[in-house]
Order: C-alpha cells, then sequence, then structure tokens
C-alpha cells in the first residue's frame, strides 16, 4: 500500500480507499501452482490533475448486525443430515434470539462418519446459564427426529462435573442421548457429557447397550483426568476380559474388515498363572502338546517373535530375566480353533505332570463378546450423595 503513499505516484494518485476486510485471491507463482491467498485490498484512483488526495478506509460487506454473544451452543451433526438440519434450525423459535455461525470440522469428524458442527451464539445481555441450558434443551429437542444428533452448551468443555464417555463409535453415543442435558464431543470415540441421572439408570443400560449391541456400545463412564483422575463413575456388568474384547472388534471394524480376517487376529496368548516350578521350559511344552491334541495340528516351536506361518508357537520371554515368562504366542489356523481353545483351556484349571495350573487364553480381536449382567446398589448423579468421592 505503501507504494500509493509517497514517491513517483504521489502527484497522480487522487483517491485511496482501502478495504477493509479481507478477500481472497488466487495467484500463480513461476513454476508453482495456484496459491490462494487472503488480503486487504487498496483501491487507488489515478489522475492528472489537481485534486487533493482523499484517503478512505471502508467495509466493502455491509455489516448485518452488531451482537455481543454470550454462551455458545454447539449442534454436531452428520454431513449427510445437513440440509435437512439446517431446515429445521430456520423453522426454530428460539426464547432467546440465536446467531447461527458457518459451519466447521466437528471434533468427532471421521472418514467414514462424516460430521461437521453449527455453532449458535446467544445474546450475552439477559441470559443466564439457566436461560442458555433451557435455550439448548429448546434446541435438542426441536432436532429430536433427526438421528445422531448432539447438543450441548460449548461451557462443557470446562465444566468440572462434565464426565467422559468412551463409545465404539460416534453412533453409539445416540443411545443414551435421553439422559445427557449436554454431549459435546471431543473425538470420533469420547465425548463430554452432562447427565442428572443415578449412576443405576446408567449402569443398567450401558450393560444392556453392550450385551445386545457389541459393535456399537459405550465402554465406560468416567470423571476427566484432570478433575478426578479418570475414576470410572459408570460401566457395564462385563469384565475387563469382554471391554478389551469388545474394544478390539471395534477397532478392527473402524478398518472396515471383520474381526478374524486378517493374520494377525489369529495370534493367541496363553498364558500360565502361577509359578513355573523347576523346568519353566519343560512345564510350557508340555501345554503345547496338549493343546495340539486339543486342535488336532501339528504344532511348531520357533523363536521369540517368528510365528509368522500358521501352526508356529514360541515361548515368550521376560526381557528383564531372560527367562520364560510363563506365556506362549501361537499362530492359529483359523478364528475357529481360537474359540475351541478358549472354550476348552480358558480359566480351566489343568495338571501338566505333578503340577495343576490355571490356563489363561487371551485373543482380544476373536474373544466371545460379553453376556453382561445388570448392575445393582445405588449410586447418584455426579453432584449427588450417590457419588463416591463426595461420600
Amino acid at each position: 500500500m505503501g507504494v500509493f503513499a509517497y514517491g513517483r505516484w504521489e502527484d497522480i494518485v487522487r483517491d485511496r480507499m482501502i478495504w477493509v476486510e479481507p478477500a481472497s485471491y488466487t495467484m500463480a507463482p513461476p513454476g508453482a501452482g495456484p496459491i490462494t491467498k487472503s488480503r486487504s485490498f487498496l483501491l487507488a484512483t489515478l489522475a492528472d490533475d489537481t485534486l487533493p488526495c482523499v484517503s478512505r478506509a471502508v467495509n466493502w460487506r455491509p455489516m448485518a448486525a452488531q451482537f455481543d454473544v454470550g454462551q455458545v451452543v454447539l449442534v454436531d451433526i452428520p454431513s449427510s443430515s445437513l440440509l435437512r438440519i439446517q431446515k429445521a434450525l430456520h423453522t426454530l423459535e428460539p426464547r432467546q434470539p440465536i446467531i447461527w455461525d458457518r459451519l466447521t470440522a466437528s471434533p468427532g469428524n471421521g472418514k467414514a462418519a462424516p460430521r461437521v458442527l453449527i455453532r449458535g451464539f446467544l445474546p450475552k445481555v439477559d441470559t443466564t446459564r439457566m436461560e442458555a441450558q433451557l435455550c439448548t434443551r429448546q434446541v435438542k429437542n426441536h432436532l429430536s427426529t433427526q438421528r445422531d444428533v448432539f447438543v450441548g452448551l460449548q461451557e462443557t468443555f470446562i465444566d468440572k462435573q462434565a464426565l467422559l464417555i468412551d463409545v465404539t463409535e460416534v453412533g453409539a453415543m445416540t443411545p443414551f442421548d435421553h439422559l445427557c442435558s449436554d454431549v459435546v464431543l471431543i473425538s470420533d470415540r469420547q465425548a463430554l457429557i452432562r447427565t442428572d441421572q443415578t449412576t443405576v439408570l446408567w449402569r443398567e443400560l450401558l450393560s444392556r447397550r453392550m450385551r445386545e449391541s457389541p459393535d456399537s456400545c459405550a465402554l465406560e463412564v468416567k470423571w476427566r483426568p484432570s478433575v478426578r483422575s479418570g475414576t470410572v463413575w459408570a460401566q457395564p456388568g462385563a469384565t475387563t476380559r469382554q471391554v478389551q474384547a469388545v474394544r478390539a472388534q471395534a477397532g478392527i471394524r473402524r478398518q472396515g474388515r471383520a474381526p478374524g480376517s486378517s493374520s494377525k487376529d489369529l495370534m493367541t496368548d496363553i498364558a500360565i498363572r502361577g509359578p513355573l516350578g523347576p523346568d519353566p521350559h519343560g512345564l510350557l511344552r508340555t501345554l503345547m502338546a496338549m493343546v495340539a491334541t486339543t486342535l488336532g495340528a501339528a504344532l511348531s516351536e520357533v523363536q521369540d517373535g517368528r510365528e509368522d506361518q500358521k501352526g508356529n508357537w514360541s515361548i515368550v520371554i521376560d526381557p528383564s530375566t531372560g527367562s520364560p515368562s510363563g506365556s506362549i504366542r501361537i499362530h492359529l489356523g483359523c478364528s475357529e480353533d481360537a474359540k475351541r481353545l478358549e472354550n476348552t483351556l480358558h480359566e480351566h484349571p489343568i495338571r501338566l505332570g505333578s503340577e495343576l495350573v490355571a490356563i489363561h487364553v487371551t485373543n482380544a480381536a476373536l474373544t466371545h463378546l460379553p453376556q453382561c449382567n445388570l448392575g445393582n446398589g445405588e449410586g447418584g448423579p455426579p453432584t449427588s450423595r450417590g457419588d463416591p468421592m463426595n461420600q
């Protein structure tokens, strides 16, 4: 801009007009592709006369309104529902005026399920926190017929009473939405929520969803790490092993394949719980002879880390001691072998020579999904006496 202010152009510049709002323009530098930049522009009028030069700064985009913003309502939606939800928001008659901002990418956006975020600004004046919550509930009720739409106040991100919920996928949050006053996604597998419901009700629904739909369910509800060290607040009635299996198998399905379709899904760990006796190698080899008989297959021992062929197995060495850790890693032939091994050996006491040992079989990719039991006991919402942190 300084080029038209001083120097040889000064005598013929008759008007300088600065466009304050940036505008986009595209340039193609030599040897490079098109580059789009955002810049403010100066429009100079040149004339050979004696009129005085006037400098002006103008707003070339007319200001529609001035609005002091307060609370922010977040509406997180699937990209496929954008037009329907925009029409629905257009017909909304809110308690307080809401200025809807342009679309941004949702924190829960993913390749399999693209999502966008719409922000709505409430007025700063005369909008209390309760009024903002009522407006949020009104928006939520208005969009209740739209699937996988989550509404919450932006302040949920800094609310110490907000809870974290871990889910296998974004859509798994929908069955729990009616228990929440606010839901804001922070990733495609995690959200912050605020709820007034009891832990008893949450445990019941968590267990039911994991039992009925383990591919799309919630894994746990907990405090955020910065507030109460991530203490679990509610979880389904399933064992840790079953929850790990649900998490692992959901991750496999997010890759677009079924559990057991890849050879690495057939890698299974067999561990002996308890002392290994004076001859650990001999005890573990005796166990593998029993496994070969159970599977009716020929198995070959290889060095640790080289179980790349079906039927190979190795003794896992503890790197800190250089001795057997009590675990064996085996590359099975098919998913049926993994299930047969689990049904026959897992948590069954087995006599190996003179030793009676307990066997633990682990394959998260192929473990039977949980048959959850409903929880019992008393519990309350995050701020009630049912919270163990408040007792």
